[in-house]
């Protein structure tokens, strides 16, 4: 199966979507902890997320 640039880059998303909801589903104050909380206070790792996904989106473009 081979998946177009917008079906890889949605591919992507719902694998950590689902991530997200079975750590959530477990464990919820692990990911307000170590995820949500790191995100929200750390500039260096939000730019460092953000180029990533620029790098996929613009891989694709």
């Amino acid at each position: 199966m081979v998946l177009s640039g917008v079906g890889t880059i949605a591919f992507i998303f719902a694998l950590l979507g689902v991530m997200k909801i079975i750590i959530v589903l477990f464990n919820k104050n692990f990911w307000i902890e170590k995820v949500a909380k790191e995100i929200y206070k750390g500039g260096a790792i939000k730019a460092v997320i953000l180029a990533i996904l620029a790098i996929i989106v613009f891989y694709f473009w």
